[in-house]
């Protein structure tokens, strides 16, 4: 299983910081590459549902794909829904430039498609969301399954934009609420997914091998 850099992402080392005009609105962030093979199309059509309830909600895309086009099609498919001026993609960024926004967001998203190809996987950036004690939401592939069901610091849900509109949505409708739920995050990751910890389990199983 993947861990996490604590040093780098604990949520008393990152000041939140958010996009100018973005002050006010319900933001829902997401982090990582925003390649086509993670068809982040469903992440725009949940944002689609969410503003039905949340008309001002906007979606942060911190990333990049290798493939220029991947992102032009996410803006040609985010336009087609109503939803261009609703976005916004950052590019590739330094961690001191990502972290603040990230915990600037009001919600973050870890959305996997379920398959061969990503169930296996065991997703960082669930973790990270978890590690800044952001409100987060993952849906069912398995390691996030394992996280959320232990931590219970984020909500788990299915696969559909309807599912997870609505773990987002229960984090919009109370946000004391989902920001007290979210601080078991840091703990959780510190004792169980921190590169420490990870660094340990390896040696012990080199150990028991010697």
């Amino acid at each position: 299983p993947m861990g996490v850099d604590t040093e780098k992402f604990g949520a008393a080392t990152v000041a939140p910081r958010r996009l100018p005009g973005w002050e006010d609105a319900p933001v829902l962030a997401y982090l990582g590459t925003l390649d086509s093979s993670r068809h982040l199309d469903k992440v725009l059509d949940t944002l689609a549902i969410l503003r039905r309830s949340y008309p001002g909600a906007r979606l942060l895309l911190i990333g990049d794909s290798p493939t220029p086009s991947d992102v032009a099609r996410l803006r040609e498919y985010a336009a087609a829904l109503g939803l261009g001026d609703a976005i916004h993609i950052t590019g590739w960024l330094t961690a001191d430039d990502a972290l603040p926004l990230l915990a600037g967001a009001d919600a973050a998203i870890s959305y996997i498609p379920r398959g061969e190809l990503f169930d296996i996987s065991s997703p960082t950036k669930l973790l990270e969301y978890l590690a800044l004690a952001v409100p987060c939401v993952g849906n069912d592939t398995p390691d996030q399954v394992r996280v959320l069901s232990a931590s219970d610091a984020g909500w788990l849900t299915g696969s559909t934009p309807e599912e997870m509109a609505q773990g987002v949505a229960a984090i919009f409708d109370n946000p004391a609420a989902a920001r007290a739920r979210a601080a078991a995050g840091p703990r959780f990751i510190e004792e169980n997914r921190s590169y420490r910890v990870r660094a340990e389990q390896v040696a012990r199983s080199y150990r028991a091998l010697a």
